[in-house]
């Protein structure tokens, strides 16, 4: 996504209007998904490879990029309230050696996670909390179950360049910019 005019003219006058700040808050997301990914795709290719190790950290930096999106997001986030609560039910599958048996056993358990819900502008974001805060706000917001819960990088092409984010956190972080409601 390329810096429009209309996002300039806002900047010059000081201010950030919603669909700006969610299209900030998502080219942090999505680039952070995208960093996951290939953080993944690294570590399966050298647990594949008996003789090669990351020499040159590739998984670390991937995972450094993501943790420092995700950082950048929960740093706009603060700007804006939580409007639900949303609890994803999950199975996972443990292998255990059955001496008695003399086989492997599979045991399938159930656990959640917990997210609060951010709307801003079009979009829509989640951020992980523990049990405890949501058993804290669950009298205070909505809450949802979701089923299908799997997200996925994006095209950066697509995507407000990170420095256009940049602006407008640090802008909003020392009152530079004003966040306007929609």
């Amino acid at each position: 996504m390329k810096q429009t005019n209309d996002v300039k003219k806002n900047l010059k006058n000081g201010v950030v209007t919603q669909e700006m700040f969610g299209s900030a808050i998502f080219s942090y997301n999505k680039r952070a998904k995208n960093m996951r990914d290939k953080e993944r795709e690294w570590r399966d290719y050298y647990r594949g490879q008996r003789y090669l190790y990351d020499k040159y950290d590739n998984e670390g930096q991937c995972r450094a990029k993501k943790e420092e999106y995700y950082s950048r997001k929960a740093d706009c986030l603060k700007f804006v309230k939580p409007t639900a609560l949303h609890i994803v039910e999950r199975e996972r599958t443990c292998r255990e050696w059955d001496e008695y048996l003399n086989e492997w056993d599979y045991d399938t358990y159930t656990f959640y996670e917990y997210y609060l819900l951010y709307k801003i502008g079009t979009f829509s974001f989640h951020s992980p909390i523990t049990k405890e805060e949501y058993d804290a706000l669950k009298d205070t917001l909505p809450t949802e179950e979701l089923y299908d819960f799997e997200t996925h990088g994006e095209d950066i092409e697509e995507l407000m360049s990170v420095q256009t984010a940049n602006k407008i956190l640090n802008g909003l972080k020392s009152g530079q910019y004003a966040l306007i409601a929609a």
